[in-house]
Order: C-alpha cells, then sequence, then structure tokens
C-alpha cells in the first residue's frame, strides 16, 4: 500500500487528532463538521485531509477508518506517546513538552523517530529479562553482523494500548506462536520465522470453546504497513528494518511492532497491534 504521508508530507500533530475525533466521532451526517468544531478548525482543511485519508485507503466512505487506518494512526500514537515519555525522562519540562513533540512530528522524519522511540522502549521493555543497566548497546545490522547460517531467538510479544503505551504484560497473541523461534540470515535477506500453534477460546455466543489459528500479521516497515507471508503454518517477518541492539555481553536484542488476527473471531483476539520482543 502507498503512504500517501510518508517522509516529508507525513500528519501533523492536528492531523492526527482529526482522525482521533473522527474515530470517536457518532457517524452521522455533519460529521466532518463535528471534528472541525472540535479541533477548532474550518471545515475545508478536515475535509481534504479525509479525502486524502480515502484516497490511501485509511477511511472508508461511511468515514470509519479500516483496519489499515487504524493501525496506521496507532503507528504514529505510539511513535506521540514514546516522545513525550522520553522527553519527560530527558528534563523537558511539561510547559515545553507538547511544543517540542509537536515539532519533533512535524518536522523530523517518520523513520527516525520510529527508531528514537523503539530505542528508548527498548531499554524499558527488555529490563524484565536484562539489566540493561550494566551494559552498553550499539546499534547493529543483522544482515551484515551475523554470519549466514540460522540461529535460534527467544522471544516475548507484548501488549500495546491503543494510545501506542507497551508496558511488561503479554499479548493475547502470544500463545498463538511456538517458541523458541528461527532467524535465518542468507544472501537474499534477514528474517526471523515463527511455527504458529492452535488458539483456544470460549465464545459466548455459541458456549462452548472454539480453536482457530493466525490468520494475518502485519508488520511496520519505514512507516509502511507489511502483511507478513504465511506458509506451511509458519510466518516470517523480515528484519532489515528492525531495531537491534548488541549489549557488551554480546547478547543481542531487538524489537518490532506487529499486527496480528485470528481465526478463531476478532471477539477472542480484540487486540490489533503488539510489540514482538526478541533476543538471541
Amino acid at each position: 500500500m502507498k503512504d500517501y504521508f510518508h517522509r516529508m508530507n507525513h500528519p501533523s500533530m492536528l492531523q492526527i487528532r482529526y482522525l482521533e475525533e473522527l474515530e470517536k466521532a457518532p457517524k452521522k451526517r455533519g460529521i466532518i463538521s463535528t471534528v472541525a468544531q472540535r479541533c477548532g478548525v474550518d471545515h475545508a482543511a478536515v475535509s481534504r485531509f479525509i479525502k486524502n485519508c480515502q484516497t490511501a485507503g485509511y477511511v472508508n466512505k461511511k468515514y470509519e477508518l479500516t483496519q489499515d487506518g487504524l493501525i496506521w494512526l496507532h503507528a504514529y500514537q505510539r511513535v506521540r506517546q514514546g516522545l513525550r515519555e522520553y522527553l519527560i525522562s530527558s528534563g523537558i519540562s511539561a510547559k515545553r513538552l507538547d511544543r517540542n513533540v509537536a515539532a519533533m512530528m512535524e518536522n523530523m522524519d517518520y523513520h527516525t523517530l520510529n527508531i528514537l522511540v523503539t530505542n528508548y522502549q527498548n531499554h524499558r521493555l527488555l529490563s524484565p529479562y536484562k539489566e540493561l543497566d550494566k551494559y552498553q548497546a550499539n546499534q547493529v545490522n543483522l544482515a551484515d553482523f551475523l554470519e549466514r547460517t540460522t540461529y535460534q531467538v527467544h522471544f516475548r510479544v507484548l501488549r500495546i494500548d491503543r494510545l501506542g503505551a507497551a508496558g511488561h504484560e503479554l499479548s493475547m497473541a502470544d500463545p498463538a506462536f511456538l517458541k523458541p523461534a528461527v532467524l535465518r540470515n542468507y544472501k537474499r535477506g534477514v528474517w526471523m520465522e515463527i511455527g504458529l500453534r492452535e488458539i483456544r477460546a470460549w465464545s459466548r455466543v455459541q458456549e462452548e470453546w472454539i480453536t482457530g489459528k493466525l490468520s494475518s500479521l502485519k508488520y511496520e516497515q519505514h512507516g509502511l504497513i507489511r502483511q507478513a507471508k504465511i506458509q506451511d503454518n509458519k510466518v516470517r517477518i523480515p528484519l532489515e528494518y528492525c531495531h537491534v541492539e548488541q549489549y557488551d555481553d554480546s547478547k543481542i536484542h531487538g524489537a518490532v511492532p506487529i499486527t496480528v488476527a485470528s481465526d478463531v473471531g476478532t471477539q477472542h483476539m480484540p487486540e490489533s497491534t503488539a510489540l514482538l520482543v526478541f533476543w538471541m
């Protein structure tokens, strides 16, 4: 999918708010005027942006955010929340916080912002598995750093909420994957290969246990949403653009945002986004 808002044309903080207001506003006649009023702007500004979102496939004709639109919006919300946390931890005052976040999101390349936020969150999210403060981290390119062979990889799938905040809580998608995974570094690329397992959930509608498997996995790459390949009951996630760090003890840690869907039904796996954290 083409990203109409990539690089220098990515959305402003105000335009992100347009989509946030659109998501929660009642879907009825005059919804564009309602969003414009809530955001304190004129009707034409909101209308132009929403039309671009419709062209991009992020908003449908009923002014509802599509699945790709929600993924795209949540990616920017995650970056916005991560920037706020990063700046607060750096000692930026509350008075200057919003102004600095807006300036960074509106003037810096999305991929750069995503690396910055992911780097900060890696240190915070991986703390249950390592005492990170004791180690010096260096970012590495897996394709160039590793020998061309296969490696065993340990991982967890962590929950990300609607505002893009992540913690140590496991995602409901975590049981859908077999552990450990395999990392393959070949001439044609480097990717993580994960086996899929059966998901079992209680259906309140059918009043019985139902089973299924992961039906879709998407990952973020340079601000774009890509569909991962599922074949032979395994999913492949390319890691060329994944943020990876090596510590002084030679351990490698990485993280990649993902979005999952299950054929069990969305009511049994309601989360759309998660963070896959791995180490080897």
